[in-house]
Parts: C-alpha cells; sequence; structure tokens
C-alpha cells in the first residue's frame, strides 16, 4: 500500500513538472510576441508625438493671423470712423451750398418781379407817348431811354444770377458724387469688416482643434463613426479635403482660397458608389447632416496639367499656394474647383489688369482673387452697374 502511495505521488509529481512546462512555454510565447509588439507601439507613440507638435505649430500659427487679422480689422475701422467725419463735413457743405442756391432763387424770383413791372411801365409810356404833345416828347424819350436801361441792367444781373446758379447747381451736384462715392467705400469697409470679424471669430472656435476647421465640431463624431464602420469601406474615405491641405509660407492667401475653393475643403472623397451610400449612412448616424461626397478613382496617378492649357507662368495661382499630403485630394480640387486656373492678385488693381488688361495675361484665367477675398470679375460687374 505504501508502494502504491509512492507511485502515485511520483506520477503526481511528473504531472505537475509537465503542467508547469507547458504554462512556461505557453508563456514564453505570449512574452515573445508582447516583445514583438514593441517597436510598433514605439512607431505609434512616435508619430502621435510627431502629430501633437504638428497640431502645436498649427495653433501658433494660426494664433499670429489672428493677431494680425485684429490689427487689419482695427486699421478698417479707424478708415471707416475718418469716412464718416468727411461724409458729415460734406454733408454739412451741402445744406450751406443749397441754402446758397435757394437765396440766389429767390433773387431770381424778386428780379422777374421787377422786369415784368419796368416793362409794363415802359408800355404805359410807350402808351402815353401817342397821346402827349409834340411838346413833352423830349422829356419822355429821355424817361423811356432810362427806363430802357434799367431793364437792360436788370436783364444783365439776372443773367448774372442765372451763371451764379448754374455754378452753385454744379457745385451741388460734385458733392453729391463725393458723399455716394464716400458712402459706396464705406459699405465696402463695412463689408470687409464684418467679413474679417467673422473670419477671426471662426479662426478662435477652431484652434482648439484643427479638424474642426472644415465641418465644424460635428465633423470629429464623423470620423470617429467611419472608423468604427472602416471594414465595410473598400477604401478608407479621405476627408474633410481641409484637413489634408496646407497653405504654403504664410496664411496671406487664406481669405481668397476660402472665397476659391471653401465648399470643397469640407468634402470628403470615395472610391465608388456602395462606399459614398455607406458614408452617408455614417453621416446620419452622426447627426451630421448634408456631406459632400465626391466619386474619384484613388488609383488614378497625379494629374499632369498641359502647359498651353494653364494661366501665364508669372501669374500665382491658388494650386501654387497650397499643398497637399494626397495626390487624390489635388486631383480633386483641379479637377471640381480648377485651382490651376484660379489666379490670386496682390490687390483689386493688379487684378483688374489681369482679368481685363486685353493682354495674354488673361488667357486661361477662370477668376481673379485678391488677397481680401474680392472676385475681380463679380466686382467688376458690380461698379459697371
Amino acid at each position: 500500500m505504501a508502494q502504491q502511495v509512492g507511485v502515485l505521488k511520483k506520477k503526481l509529481a511528473w504531472c505537475w513538472v509537465y503542467d508547469t512546462q507547458k504554462k512556461l512555454q505557453l508563456e514564453t510565447q505570449n512574452l515573445e510576441k508582447f516583445q514583438s509588439r514593441i517597436p510598433t507601439c514605439q512607431r505609434k507613440i512616435d508619430e502621435a508625438e510627431e502629430v501633437t507638435k504638428n497640431v502645436q505649430e498649427a495653433i501658433r500659427l494660426k494664433q499670429a493671423s489672428i493677431a494680425g487679422l485684429l490689427e487689419t480689422s482695427n486699421q478698417q475701422r479707424n478708415s471707416q470712423n475718418e469716412l464718416q467725419q468727411a461724409l458729415s463735413l460734406a454733408t454739412r457743405e451741402k445744406a450751406g451750398l443749397e441754402e446758397d442756391l435757394n437765396n440766389k432763387q429767390c433773387q431770381i424770383a424778386r428780379q422777374m418781379e421787377q422786369l415784368q413791372t419796368l416793362e409794363q411801365h415802359v408800355t404805359e409810356v410807350r402808351n402815353r407817348h401817342v397821346q402827349d404833345t409834340q411838346a413833352e416828347e423830349a422829356a419822355r424819350q429821355e424817361q423811356f431811354k432810362k427806363l430802357n436801361l434799367n431793364v437792360e441792367a436788370a436783364q444783365c444781373k439776372l443773367r448774372q444770377i442765372g451763371e451764379e446758379e448754374a455754378n452753385l447747381q454744379g457745385q451741388v451736384d460734385d458733392i453729391n458724387q463725393q458723399v455716394n462715392g464716400i458712402k459706396l467705400e464705406m459699405e465696402e469697409l463695412g463689408a470687409k469688416l464684418r467679413d474679417t470679424q467673422g473670419y477671426i471669430r471662426r479662426l478662435k472656435s477652431q484652434q482648439s482643434n484643427v479638424m474642426t476647421t472644415f465641418g465644424g465640431d460635428k465633423v470629429l463624431k464623423l470620423l470617429q463613426t467611419v472608423e468604427a464602420q472602416s471594414r465595410g469601406f473598400t477604401c478608407p474615405p479621405v476627408g474633410p479635403l481641409g484637413s489634408h491641405t496646407a497653405l504654403v509660407g504664410s496664411d496671406k492667401w487664406s481669405l481668397a482660397i476660402e472665397v476659391a475653393v471653401g465648399k470643397l475643403l469640407n468634402a470628403f472623397i470615395v472610391t465608388n458608389q456602395k462606399d459614398m451610400l455607406l458614408l452617408r449612412k455614417c453621416a446620419q448616424w452622426s447627426n451630421y447632416g448634408y456631406v459632400q461626397i465626391i466619386i474619384y478613382d484613388f488609383d488614378r496617378p497625379p494629374l499632369q496639367l498641359p502647359p498651353h492649357l494653364l494661366p501665364d507662368p508669372s501669374l500665382r495661382t491658388v494650386m501654387s499656394v497650397l499643398q497637399s499630403d494626397n495626390h487624390v485630394v489635388m486631383n480633386v480640387l483641379v479637377d471640381q474647383g480648377s485651382i490651376e486656373r484660379q489666379v490670386l492678385a496682390k490687390d483689386y488693381n493688379e487684378g483688374k489688369l489681369i482679368a481685363f488688361g486685353n493682354s495674354h495675361l488673361s488667357n486661361n484665367v477662370k477668376e481673379v482673387l485678391t488677397a481680401d477675398g474680392i472676385n475681380c470679375f463679380l466686382e467688376m460687374v458690380v461698379r459697371l452697374y
């Protein structure tokens, strides 16, 4: 019996050894698997740190841009105040000239009454001259000459007053034109000021998260939903397009870019109809509302544009100030937004010279936009009317 107990103990001990050995082998395999994941995790940590640095740099640039725009807004407000003062001064001068005009018109009316009285007197004298004797004719003739002289003097004065009235009316018309010009300039400055203030508010509200610049806060929820449904897509959607683009250099052309392709920057790109329907469902699940979706071939290489279809190489275009980490995004902006034919100008005078200068510079140009977001083609139509 004791011998059997010893044998059982030995068997039990060997079973424990085998089980322990299997567990050690499993733990060793798990340990090797975890060690193989260490480089991948470290690479993801490094990528996340790089993205964080880029976001911080973008926030710093946006804050500098906001400071510049605030200074521009103050300058425009000061210009508006100066124009308001000039308008008040011109209005007072206009009122003074109108008062002078009314006085001259009253003088003309009185002179006309005097002229009618004198003409009536002349008629009476002529009637008397027929009835009077020849002895009194010389005296009456002398009186008639005096009356004619008075009439001529009154007519001369009347002509002078008429000329003064015409001059005053011309001055009033000039002042009216100046007042209208000042009002138009004030309206343009007011519109620019409102656009700048709105752009500043959007920058302040969006600087907490770069992704919210294109589509607002709801785009983050949409991107999370797309990531959760990633297995259902043939290819992951690309978007919003603005998050894959950046300005080359400073933010000088940011307003012009927003006017040129602002709506496209909120759009998403998918590779087929099935992906479009799934992305639209993701937008509904995220309460995103309407999302612009563009179907495009992701395998298509970067577009090679023929030089004879492009504007003059000396001109700056929207395409030349935009860069992207995805060639599909640039292809869509070319196909849908014609960024290669939208030309940028420093101010309205330069844009007008490009658009309407009757030179080769206007060849293959679709639109001309200034740094403050003015479309020169539309502005010319407004000024003509």
